[in-house]
């Protein structure tokens, strides 16, 4: 029994190791870019509001698609310096389904996605962000957009 658990415990740290190193590596990569890919089957919509006399919160709203997308994987990043992690969707947790018709949030089929940052009160507000977006489209070819806004 106590080996059975040492090689659960192993196999999970190796699959935590994996995700994170995954999220960093996409972090880095994100980072380096610098142009816009061309138009998105989706809408894309980033807000940044004042929640406290200490801190900023940003949203980003994905959704509206044009066609269903399967396996979505999203990461923000931003150019203002933060402790925080940047929010993601599919690259450490479950990649998720944008679908026109019918949710189901059990299996991961949504109609939006939201990801939530935040940023202390004194950032700069001339803040760039990055959004990544890769997705399977219906033939199940890789599509993968970069979306720059500040």
């Amino acid at each position: 029994m106590k080996r059975l658990l040492i090689v659960l415990v192993l196999f999970l740290t190796a699959c935590r190791s994996s995700q994170e190193l995954a999220y960093h590596q996409f972090v880095s990569d994100l980072e380096e870019i610098n142009k816009s890919s061309g138009s998105m089957p989706f809408d894309v919509e980033i807000s940044v509001n004042k929640l406290t006399d200490m801190e900023f919160q940003y949203n980003v709203i994905i959704d509206q698609p044009d066609h269903d997308i399967k396996d979505m994987r999203v990461l923000v990043v931003h150019n203002a310096e933060t402790d925080s992690i940047f929010p993601s969707v599919g690259i450490v947790d479950k990649k998720v389904d944008l679908v026109t018709g019918n949710v189901d949030v059990n299996n991961n089929l949504v109609k939006g996605i939201a990801l939530v940052g935040y940023l202390p009160i004194d950032t700069d507000p001339d803040i760039t962000f990055k959004v990544m977006v890769e997705y399977n489209d219906e033939q199940n070819k890789k599509i993968l957009f970069i979306i720059s806004m500040r």
